[in-house]
């Protein structure tokens, strides 16, 4: 859900919108009605991105939009045909996912209000 949410601005018509990391970096969208329960999931996030930069042979900086997105393609790509990880899923853990997306600066929660 926090991947669909930190997406919902995603507009294919116009080149904006989509993963922004809002949802890790904006207290107000957690205080939105829908996102009150990702609060503990979003904790977990921030935290492992802490420890990604924290750790000595990182090579890329991370964005919160890419941390949250990457967690929802680990989930189901976890899942996929059957629980657990093999050398298929594995391989596409380290090959499939697409790294780079920007952190939104001015996290906007109007939207939100419907």
């Amino acid at each position: 859900r926090a991947g669909f949410h930190d997406a919902g601005t995603y507009d294919q018509h116009v080149p904006e919108g989509g993963a922004n990391g809002c949802l890790m970096n904006e207290p107000l969208m957690l205080l939105q009605h829908e996102n009150f329960f990702l609060d503990g999931p979003i904790a977990v996030l921030k935290a492992i991105k802490e420890l990604w930069h924290d750790h000595p042979e990182t090579c890329i900086d991370v964005s919160s939009a890419d941390i949250i997105q990457f967690a929802i393609f680990f989930a189901t790509t976890r899942q996929k045909y059957a629980p657990g990880l093999d050398y298929e899923k594995w391989k596409t853990l380290l090959t499939a996912f697409e790294w780079g997306r920007p952190d939104e600066t001015e996290c906007l929660t109007d939207w939100t209000w419907n």
